[in-house]
């Protein structure tokens, strides 16, 4: 059921499933975002290629560098409604480093670990700091949905750690707290809208509506879809942000429940994959860096398909591989070459095998 060739052709399927969505409802994108998966197949293959050790040995400079970009972003970053998330490096292109976020802290971090017998509350507070600074760069510009993944992935890597019960609940406890105050403190108007908007069902605000519109489109694919080409929702562009945002809403209007589900199951089957890499590797590094991606693929997908079916807030989260976006697409694959890094290096453990 899995193989070496499992994660490379999942993507391949996610891929054609992007390309032949665009094709329908942006036609004008699909050829750039053709680029941008034949830029990330060969980011991929070449990160598999490389040992885990090599990327965990230089990862404190690769941490360095990320928070240097993320510190860039802030500075000269294009503002685009209102936040400042993308760095223009000419030719239309732009580049997201909260992207890479999530795999650079992890390698950093497990490295970090490997040289910790005991985890003593002084040193928790030290990996919480360096998991925190990229955070609360992300958070400021704002960015709120890839904050909360960001979090709550490395934050699961904490979990496989030797750490006492105790610890976890100071930590959880902490966690809680900054929620709290983060409602005050930290989160913009436009965001609170998006919440109370997703607990008002009656709510008229732009949020409101947004989360109204992906219900309709839904809604009206039946079981087998309009049909490509035939979604009304997307191509009248009663759907905002089609491409992105809500491309499962767009994918479920043109090929209905039958295709959505299908849809579903491709991401289950990645996932599956993903844990058992995770669950066949000895290494306690390994393990961790495979958790936090794993995390992120699952909070990522769950939220946006979520958030397409009126289950959880709009927060601006795309659907990985799918929804339309350079820089999404070469950090994950760049995340999931290392995943495959690790397969394709790491002798499996006796317990789980990969056949």
């Amino acid at each position: 059921m899995f193989s070496k060739f499992s994660l490379p052709f999942t993507l391949l399927v996610l891929a054609v499933v992007s390309l032949v969505t665009l094709r329908s409802i942006a036609p004008d994108l699909a050829s750039t975002q053709l680029l941008f998966f034949l830029m990330g197949g060969t980011i991929f293959f070449i990160t598999s290629l490389v040992r885990f050790k090599i990327f965990e040995e230089y990862s404190n400079i690769t941490y360095i560098g990320l928070s240097l970009l993320l510190a860039l972003t802030l500075l000269i970053g294009q503002v685009t409604k209102g936040s400042a998330r993308w760095i223009d490096i000419g030719g239309g292109f732009h580049i997201q480093a909260s992207q890479l976020a999530i795999p650079l802290v992890a390698l950093f971090l497990s490295k970090v670990m490997r040289k910790y017998k005991q985890f003593s509350m002084k040193k928790i507070a030290k990996l919480v700091f360096l998991a925190t600074l990229p955070g609360i760069l992300i958070i400021v510009q704002p960015d709120l949905g890839t904050t909360l993944i960001y979090f709550l992935s490395i934050g699961s890597m904490f979990f496989l750690a030797p750490i006492k019960f105790k610890h976890i609940l100071y930590l959880s406890s902490a966690g809680i707290i900054t929620l709290v105050l983060s409602w005050f403190l930290i989160l913009k108007p436009y965001q609170k809208e998006r919440i109370l908007s997703f607990i008002n069902k009656s709510d008229q605000t732009q949020a409101g509506w947004n989360a109204e519109q992906s219900l309709i489109a839904v809604g009206s694919g039946q079981i087998w879809g309009r049909g490509l080409g035939q979604g009304i929702q997307s191509h009248l562009k009663f759907l905002p942000e089609r491409q992105t945002d809500f491309i499962f809403a767009s994918v479920a209007e043109e090929v209905g429940f039958i295709g959505s589900i299908t849809l579903v199951g491709i991401y289950c089957y990645l996932m599956m994959v993903l844990w058992r890499v995770m669950a066949s590797t000895p290494d306690l590094g390994q393990k961790q860096v495979c958790l936090s991606i794993l995390s992120m693929m699952i909070i990522q997908t769950a939220t946006n398909i979520g958030m397409n079916a009126g289950l959880v807030p709009i927060t601006g989260v795309t659907l990985p591989f799918v929804s339309y976006g350079g820089s999404s697409i070469l950090a994950i694959s760049f995340s999931l070459g290392l995943i495959q890094s690790i397969l394709r290096h790491t002798e499996p453990s006796p317990t789980v095998m990969i056949t």
